[in-house]
């Protein structure tokens, strides 16, 4: 025993501690135990209460309120990405963005049968 050297030892009850046996499995384990106890819709309504007063809070401290959330889109109204996709021709968006692979031994003399067949 003399001759060994003593390691530190963090001292007991230490975050690292706790946080160290806390496995995940123990997590969802605690997350369960709450959706049971509470609910699902009760944990939404607290969700949405905590945003709401973040937003507040946040709109305090800075002394202005947050910009409206945007309107939706007008039925039937298409975003600039759905107008883009529908102009655009599938067969020239891939041309465009890769060339044919050159096809494997496999295929080529698959190929090369088939056209000696037909």
């Amino acid at each position: 025993m003399r001759g060994r050297a003593r390691t530190a030892r963090p001292a007991s009850g230490t975050s690292e501690d706790i946080v160290g046996a806390l496995a995940p499995w123990h997590i969802i384990v605690l997350v369960l135990v709450i959706v049971l106890l509470f609910g699902s819709k009760k944990l939404g309504d607290v969700g949405k209460g905590l945003d709401q007063s973040v937003r507040e809070f946040r709109s305090g401290v800075t002394g202005a309120p947050d910009p409206p959330p945007a309107p939706p889109p007008a039925p039937g109204a298409q975003t600039d990405a759905e107008r883009a996709r529908h102009e655009l021709d599938p067969d020239d968006a891939v041309a465009v963005h890769q060339e044919t692979p050159a096809p494997t031994p496999e295929i080529a003399r698959a190929e090369e049968a088939d056209e000696r067949r037909g």
